[in-house]
Parts: C-alpha cells; structure tokens; sequence
C-alpha cells in the first residue's frame, strides 16, 4: 500500500463545478502518486464516485465568504493537505480577499493580486487596460437608457455582453441593425450590467497561458474547428497550432496584468487589419483543459511545481486536433468510418478519459434521469 506521506495531496475547495474539477482529476490522475482532495457543496457530484478521487467532503452551501474559508481550513486539519487550488473565478476571488484567514495560506496556489484579477475578470476595466497599455482590442460602447440613440449606423454589428457572465457565451447578443438594438433597448426596464462591443470580422483563436508574476511558463494556442448548435458557446472541437503575433499580444497583457496563476485568453483575429485581438480574460481553469492535456501540456501539475518553487523547463505541445464526447458524436455523425481509427480516437478525444474514468459520467446521467423524473412527479 503506498504510504501517505510519500503522496502529494492536493485539495479542490470548489468542486461544485462539475466539468472543470472533472478536467483537474484527469490532469491528476496522470501524475503518479497524487490523493485530490475535493470539497464540494453538492453532496453527490459525480466527482464523488471518481477512482482518482481520494476523498470527497460535502459542506452545506457557505452562508458567506469567511464560512467557506472555515470549511477549508477544517479540511486542513482532518488531512495532511500539500496544496490548496481553487479551480473557478468565485473560489479563487475569495482565496484572494481572505488569504489571511486561511490557516496554512502558504499551501495557497500562486494567486494575483486583487486589483489584477478583477481588471482581467470585469470586460469594461480589462477594455480600459487594454487601451491604457496599447493591446489591440475591440472598440467598447459606452451606452446606457439615455443615450442609446445616440449610436450611429455605422457602429453595427454590434455585440452586448453581461459585464461578469462566465459560462461560455451565455447572455451574448448579436444586433446587426439599429432598428434590432433600439428595440431591444425599449424592453429594457432596469439599468443594465453589459458592455457594448464592436463586432470584429475574422475568427476566434484562444491561448491558455500558466504564468508567475506576468512570466508565461508554459501555454498553449488553439483554435475551435468543430461547434455545437449554441450561438458563441465554446468549440466542441479545437486545433492546436502556434501563431507568433498572438503570442506577443498575450505576452504583453500578462506581463502588464503581473499575472499569476492560470487564464484562457479569448482572441478574435481581425480580418481587415490582420491583428489578434483580446476579447476576454478568463481567470480560471477552462473547458478544454482536457485538450491541452492531450496535447502535451498538464496544466494542474505544471501549477502544483510552480506554486511550490519546483524548477521545469517551459514544455512544448503538439499540433494535433482534439474533439469533446459532443466534438466526436458530432464527427461520428458526419463520417461513420471514424469510429474504426482506434488511434485517433485514443489520442484525439476524450473518450479516453471517459472510459478510464466511466463511473463519474455514468452517474452524472443517473442523477439527471433521476432529477427530471422527481420534477415531472413533483409536477402531476
């Protein structure tokens, strides 16, 4: 039996996201010797019945911020914990705000600072920053109910996004006429929390960066190939490649960010004037975390060494395309064949990671029939 103490343990305090502490396990399970601690406020997530899951402890939802960090600090003292990561941008805000409350903070993850972390999370301050220190960027809108007709013909398409919406395109909207947008600003009986962004002509390309203090120490860059049917959702298929001028956009924004920690950085290349653009900074892990993976580049342990002062060389990734279960369904449905190239679908997709780990997806399932049945009953 391995001994506990030759074991690094890790903890994950906000597992309630499913899919993201879903990635991390895998990202772990790739490393030998690791026991992931999960915390979570749903009693049965499907990370509960996961083989690379050491231990998975339920805490009713935190009445507030210092409750949460009581809890974690509990689970430092039943277990011989090595390091604290928080995986989702609520998680690692608080961890910021209260690391003087956490009793063991120097098993903290390397975190930003305050100020910086809420510049790269809010798109209006990163808009600012963008401008402030001449990274390209789309043009921001400043518009409210008083002056919305003020916006001129010429400024469309335009997109309105939530201010600090991070489930991957939610409440994105497209107007390509003036007539749409002043409609639309009439139904609006509150004062909004959304910026006004120009359209860019082009495509989406993404980096994945892991930095120490505004140094990028290991990234990779890809661009989506394959989506599903939500309008500005994620791709559900990606293609890792390297493009040099958007490297040294992200390289700047880091550095004037003095980031550290993890972040997706969301770009769009121009097409009329052939320069990558900064969107949006999402300061967490990221929903193809599994691709990067696969590609070469384990986001989650190169994290643990740099938090922990562990010297490595900044690794390289490999040009390949990647597919989600939803990517490969989508792909099976458009050439049968695939299904025969057992090569690809190992090393491209992530039905690897599904049947090394079935039993967590297995039970996400029963536990949605199991919710819809109990609406539809709780309903007649």
């Amino acid at each position: 039996m391995q001994n506990i103490s030759s074991c690094l343990s890790i903890l994950i305090p906000d597992g309630e996201n499913e899919l993201l502490t879903n990635h991390v396990k895998d990202c772990f399970a790739r490393v030998p010797d690791v026991r992931l601690y999960v915390m979570s406020n749903k009693k049965s997530g499907p990370s509960r019945f996961s083989r690379y899951v050491y231990k998975y402890s339920y805490y009713p939802k935190a009445k507030n911020e210092l409750e949460w960090i009581a809890n974690i600090n509990a689970e430092l003292l039943k277990h011989d914990i090595d390091l604290i990561m928080p995986i989702f941008e609520d998680g690692i805000r608080t961890l910021i705000k209260f690391k003087k409350y956490v009793k063991e903070n120097h098993k903290l993850v390397v975190l930003p600072v305050l100020k910086d972390f809420e510049i790269a999370n809010n798109k209006a301050l990163l808009a600012k920053h963008l401008v402030e220190n001449d990274i390209s960027g789309p043009m921001i809108y400043h518009i409210n109910k008083d002056n919305y007709q003020a916006v001129k013909e010429k400024d469309f398409p335009l997109l309105v996004k939530p201010l600090n919406v991070t489930d991957g395109g939610s409440g994105i909207l497209l107007f390509k006429q003036k007539e749409e947008f002043q409609d639309y600003f009439k139904q609006i009986k509150r004062e909004h929390n959304f910026i006004f962004q120009e359209f860019i002509g082009g495509y989406d390309i993404d980096c994945s960066v892991l930095c120490d203090q505004g140094d990028i120490r290991a990234f990779t860059i890809q661009k989506g190939v394959l989506y599903g049917a939500k309008k500005f959702a994620p791709p559900i298929g990606v293609q890792f490649l390297y493009e040099e001028n958007l490297y040294t956009v992200v390289k700047k924004l880091m550095k004037t960010l003095n980031w550290s920690g993890v972040a997706h950085i969301d770009l769009r290349f121009d097409q009329n004037d052939g320069k990558f653009k900064v969107i949006e900074v999402n300061t967490r892990y990221w929903g193809s975390l599994d691709a990067s993976l696969a590609a070469g580049i384990n986001f989650p342990y190169l994290y643990y060494l740099i938090s922990t002062n562990k010297k490595f060389k900044r690794p390289t990734y490999n040009y390949i395309e990647f597919l989600s279960i939803k990517g490969l369904l989508k792909r099976l449905k458009q050439n049968a064949f695939l299904i025969l190239n057992g090569g690809y679908l190992w090393k491209n997709t992530a039905l690897k990671f599904l049947l090394l780990d079935p039993i967590p997806f297995i039970a996400k399932i029963l536990l949605y029939i199991n919710s819809y049945l109990a609406r539809f009953f709780y309903k007649k």
